[in-house]
C-alpha cells in the first residue's frame, strides 16, 4: 500500500514545471505583462502545489495536444488544472481506501458448532422414527389424539343427552 500510496506524493519534478511552462507560454492568455505572468504563475503553483508530478505531466501533454476539448483554444485555469490533475490521481486514491479498508476490517469468526444435548434426537432421526411407525391417517394423527377426541366425543354426546 505504501508503493501506492507513494505515487500520490507530490516530488519536486523540473520536468512537470517545465512543461507546464511551455503550455502556458503556448496557450492564449489575456495579457503579457511580466507583473501578470508572474502571478499567474504563482496561481498554479498554489493549485498544484500537491499534485503528483506524473499527473501535471500528463495533463500539459494532454492539453497540448488537444485531450482535452473544452482546453483547446486556451489554457486551463489553476481550479480546472488541478481538477484534470485530480481525476487522474482518484483511481489510486479510491484503490488506495479500499487497501486501508480491507486491511483494518474487522475480523468476525464464525460461529461455534453447536452439538445437540444428549439423548436429544435431530428433525432427520424424528422423521425417520414417524416413517417407522406408520402413523395412521395423514401423518399427523398419533393414538394419544384419537384416544383424546373419543373422549371428548362421549363427554359432549353424553352432556347433551
Amino acid at each position: 500500500m505504501d508503493k501506492l500510496a507513494s505515487y500520490l506524493r507530490p516530488r519536486g519534478d523540473p520536468e512537470a514545471v517545465e512543461l507546464l511552462a511551455v503550455m502556458l507560454s503556448a496557450m492564449p492568455h489575456s495579457s503579457a505583462s511580466e507583473l501578470d505572468a508572474k502571478s499567474r504563475g504563482l496561481g498554479y503553483t498554489v493549485a498544484l502545489q500537491d499534485v503528483p508530478g506524473w499527473a501535471l505531466k500528463r495533463v500539459c501533454r494532454g492539453v497540448l495536444t488537444g485531450a482535452y476539448p473544452e482546453h483547446t483554444r486556451f489554457a486551463p485555469t489553476p481550479p480546472e488544472m488541478r481538477a484534470l490533475c485530480e481525476r487522474l490521481t482518484a483511481p489510486i486514491a479510491a484503490e488506495i481506501e479500499e487497501c486501508r479498508l480491507i486491511l483494518e476490517a474487522r475480523v468476525i469468526d464464525p460461529p461455534p458448532v453447536r452439538t445437540p444435548p444428549k439423548g436429544s434426537i435431530t428433525w432427520g432421526e424424528a422423521e425417520e422414527q414417524r416413517q417407522s411407525r406408520k402413523l395412521e391417517g395423514s401423518g399427523w394423527l398419533t393414538p394419544d389424539i384419537v384416544a383424546d377426541l373419543a373422549a371428548r366425543k362421549a363427554k359432549r354426546e353424553g352432556g347433551a343427552a
